[in-house]
């Protein structure tokens, strides 16, 4: 029996139309998923089946050319689901006596979602619910007995739906067993192949979560129950990676919580030892737990990269507070999660010298415009390095995507074009879609665009750090939130600078034509001619990250927001902030000049000790001083940031080169500023995470 194992990425290289299917540009990470529950399917039944693994479409369809396929299996997410929907099509119409089954988070559990789900993808012979070893071995057991006979018999099988006659046969969720008998898809070698190409590692510790997130493929009900892989696998496979693979810069560990469990520190303090011995792996991505800080500092002091090359996700600590409005909290099932002693996690982390992060939702059932303002104010006093805001994305399969929440709460939603996640393989398009909240019962449609704008002003501001400098200034010197003084910026209209307020019009109407009310009509426009080539040709991104390119580039509008800020920020004299924008102005790298080799490795000035602690603030100096401080670009950084713009074809298309390089070196267009008594130094004070596609694994997840 010859099985087909399909844990798609769109691979597709915009411009070249080509695909590429190896090195982490594409942005993948190992099929585990599907490799655990091979591996599972290898055990039960051994030889007498053949499994194949995918992750690009292109190499899926030159399988099929090969030998036909006896079962096709596709692991279904928000970033894949319409690149199955089109390949699984084409493969039904060339293997109609194939079995095709589909499993994963973005597939509906309850029994009218699951219904509807069947009706709308009719290549699907059968939907795998939750978690999916068992389930698609016993699918494998009956196809063995009788092929596709047993369909027609109307069997229930644990954990699978699918269409018997017409009627749907719901075998519900099982009680999940413990994770002993499964393999290691890495001890096994089944993903070898997959690390050899590039592909980044995922780990799995546990499964399940213990928190109820409405928004959320963990929360459902049927996760709830934390389970343990064995410790000595857990071991093995970091040893194994480790060994094998060497050379591999990043690491993922997909455990919903890690750090919920007092033998995470074990786990973490063998991933020290791992990185000591293969200084190649910089950076560990993972998902803190939720209520134990103190576990989670000790976890972030082992894994803290104390090298000097470029900061990684794993030297942050997270707190995902998602929101910090009650209603909103109740609303989305959040109660249960600590946050009464975020100040005081934050305070510690700083005192150990980290930087700390956390998630915001944005368009939360029961949050006002008000309340979410609140949030963001209460997080910039809490003293977070970074603040990283998503639009609430429905995900099939959570309870907030299902037909009583979108009624309870009158949600309201549209849908968006997913960056990067579409291709054309061997013919076949795809574009994949996100439906977003675009209003519900206690936020407007309009509320909603100008927190998006707030939010663009954050990411670019705060996060890549080119207002940060005076936002600081704001909070320590104007007594103003940056949440406050943001909004008045992205709302500029009454103040006198055109240039400023045309630009923040325009990214707003940038940003509402990126919406459409269904997915269809996103898929009409861009599989249309003229849609195609906007992704293929003219090289389309986010509006978002085209106007931060605007704005890094463009000198006389930087310096104009900067004018705005002060008319926010200065009553009275400006001569301090007319300092501090000097000497922002003199941090910001031109990329023309980089790019063509005439830019300053270092340059050295001074400040008052007052404005020092706006770029600097964890040094201390007299005060009423002025402080010698270092702007420094090293020769080797300037060569990284000068070969991403040539390769991105800066002279052709400067604004999407620099948009794409900031997304591999967040700090690319930003000196560092060194105080030059103390060393210490500082860009971005919490570098952008590299961005990966969510790993794949048997049960329902996603962040979003």
């Amino acid at each position: 029996m010859r099985v087909l194992l399909a844990d798609l990425v769109h691979n597709y290289i915009a411009g070249t139309r080509e695909g590429f299917a190896s090195g982490n540009a594409s942005g993948a990470v190992v099929p585990y998923g599907i490799a655990s529950i091979g591996a599972y399917a290898k055990k039960r039944f051994g030889d007498t089946i053949e499994v194949s693994f995918f992750k690009f479409a292109d190499e899926l369809l030159a399988a099929t050319d090969v030998a036909p396929p006896d079962v096709i299996a596709f692991s279904n997410y928000i970033w894949n689901s319409h690149l199955n929907l089109t390949i699984g099509t084409h493969l039904r119409q060339r293997f109609p006596d194939a079995l095709i089954v589909v499993g994963g988070p973005s597939v509906r559990t309850d029994p009218k979602g699951i219904e509807q789900y069947l009706h709308d993808n009719p290549f699907i012979d059968v939907c795998v619910l939750h978690e999916g070893e068992r389930p698609f071995a016993e699918l494998l057991a009956q196809y063995q007995k009788s092929g596709k006979g047993f369909l027609s018999e109307g069997q229930s099988i644990n954990s699978t739906a699918y269409f018997s006659s017409g009627r749907l046969i719901d075998g519900g969720s099982a009680k999940f067993g413990e994770l002993d008998d499964f393999p290691s898809p890495y001890l096994e070698g089944v993903l070898d192949e997959f690390i050899a190409r590039g592909l980044t590692p995922l780990f799995e510790t546990n499964r399940g979560c213990p928190f109820r997130c409405t928004y959320c493929a963990w929360g459902v009900a049927a996760l709830n129950k934390v389970r343990k892989f064995p410790l000595d696998r857990v071991l093995a496979e970091l040893d194994w990676v480790s060994r094998k693979f060497p050379d591999s810069p990043g690491w993922i560990i997909g455990d919903g919580n890690f750090g919920m469990l007092p033998r995470d520190v074990e786990i973490a303090e063998r991933i020290q030892t791992i990185r000591r011995k293969t200084p190649a792996l910089r950076s560990v991505a993972m998902f803190a737990s939720k209520n134990t800080p103190d576990r989670n500092i000790a976890i972030a002091e082992l894994l803290r990269n104390t090298t000097e090359s470029e900061g990684h996700q794993l030297d942050h600590a997270l707190i995902a507070l998602q929101t910090l409005d009650q209603a909103a909290q109740a609303a989305t099932k959040r109660s249960n999660i600590k946050l009464g002693d975020v100040p005081k996690k934050v305070g510690e982390y700083h005192a150990d010298g980290h930087s700390v992060r956390t998630d915001l939702l944005s368009g939360l059932p029961d949050e006002t415009y008000e309340g979410h303002l609140q949030s963001l104010r209460d997080v910039f006093s809490f003293g977070f390095d970074f603040l990283a805001i998503y639009n609430v994305i429905l995900l099939p399969g959570t309870e907030m995507e299902s037909q009583s929440s979108r009624q309870n709460h009158r949600i309201t939603t549209k849908y968006r074009y997913r960056d990067g996640a579409f291709g054309d393989y061997r013919g076949i398009k795809s574009v994949e879609a996100e439906e977003i909240i675009w209003g519900n019962s206690a936020i407007t449609p309009d509320e909603l665009l100008t927190l998006r704008m707030v939010h663009w002003a954050i990411w670019y501001g705060w996060n890549h750090g080119f207002l940060k400098p005076v936002l600081r200034y704001g909070m320590d010197i104007a007594g103003k939130n940056p949440a406050d003084v943001l909004l008045q910026l992205v709302t500029c209209a009454s103040f006198p600078r055109k240039t400023v307020h045309d630009f923040f019009e325009s990214l707003k109407a940038e940003v509402t034509a990126e919406f459409f009310h269904s997915a269809e009509d996103l898929r009409k426009h861009y599989l249309s001619d003229n849609g195609w080539a906007s992704v293929t040709t003219t090289h389309q991104r986010r509006a978002g990250f085209m106007y931060n390119a605007k704005l890094i580039e463009n000198r006389l509008l930087y310096r104009s927001v900067l004018d705005v800020l002060r008319d926010i920020l200065v009553d009275g004299d400006s001569t301090l902030y007319d300092e501090l924008c000097e000497l922002m102005l003199q941090a910001r790298v031109d990329p023309g000049a980089l790019y063509a080799s005439d830019l300053s490795g270092e340059i050295s000035t001074s400040i008052s000790s007052d404005l020092l602690r706006c770029f600097l603030p964890r040094v201390e100096t007299p005060v009423g001083t002025q402080q010698e401080i270092r702007l420094k670009k090293s020769i080797a950084k300037q060569a990284r940031v000068r070969d991403l713009l040539r390769k991105n074809a800066y002279e052709q298309n400067a604004p999407l080169a620099i948009s794409r390089t900031l997304a591999v070196v967040p700090d690319a267009f930003l000196y560092e500023i060194e105080h030059a008594s103390s060393r210490a130094a500082v860009a971005v004070d919490f570098p952008i995470p590299i961005v990966v596609e969510k790993p794949v694994v048997p049960r329902k997840l996603q962040m979003m």
